[in-house]
């Protein structure tokens, strides 16, 4: 979401194999409040709205798909509310960090414990409410206490026990 001034909050990560706009299918005439923009290459397959309210509604399967997946958003949106409410930066960012990980481990994108991880300081504090300034710190500090080993656009979660720990405690 831009904001008139400039600043913005991002409201999710897209991972490969997301879809992008679901609340699309809910109201199709009603403009979405928010942007996509794609920080890597990225294979986009677009469909007419109708089409997919079709798919989603030809079987029961098909709508059971779709609504577990609009709830996981939306949990997955009040939790980064909460987060954003209520957690200190350490934990935000170890929940982030968290939930990247299990996502791209449920796509099998998780390699030896190392996945792609190309968001840049100002994405994560615009995710997170955060400065750069802060995100940097935090950063260094769960790196430090070998947490974490980023670098190149990849990530390792090296004590999961403690980011988790971490991500509930913070």
């Amino acid at each position: 979401m831009q904001f008139p001034d400039g600043r913005r909050q991002i409201l999710s990560f897209l991972l490969p194999g997301d879809s992008i706009v679901v609340e699309g299918l809910c109201a199709e005439a009603s403009p979405l409040p928010f942007a996509v923009r794609a920080i890597t290459n990225v294979s986009l397959c677009a469909f007419q709205i109708s089409a997919m309210r079709r798919v989603v509604l030809a079987t029961d399967r098909n709508l059971d798909t779709f609504t577990r997946t609009v709830l996981a958003q939306m949990t997955s949106m009040d939790r980064r509310l909460a987060d954003v409410g209520r957690r200190r930066a350490i934990g935000r960012l170890a929940q982030l960090i968290l939930d990247i990980e299990a996502r791209l481990d449920q796509r099998g994108l998780v390699h030896e414990g190392e996945f792609d991880f190309p968001l840049r300081q100002d994405d994560i504090a615009d995710a997170l409410g955060l400065t750069v300034a802060h995100v940097n710190r935090t950063l260094v500090g769960l790196r430090k206490a070998g947490l974490i080993a980023p670098g190149r656009g990849k990530l390792r979660v090296l004590d999961r026990t403690r980011l988790q720990q971490i991500a509930v405690d913070e």
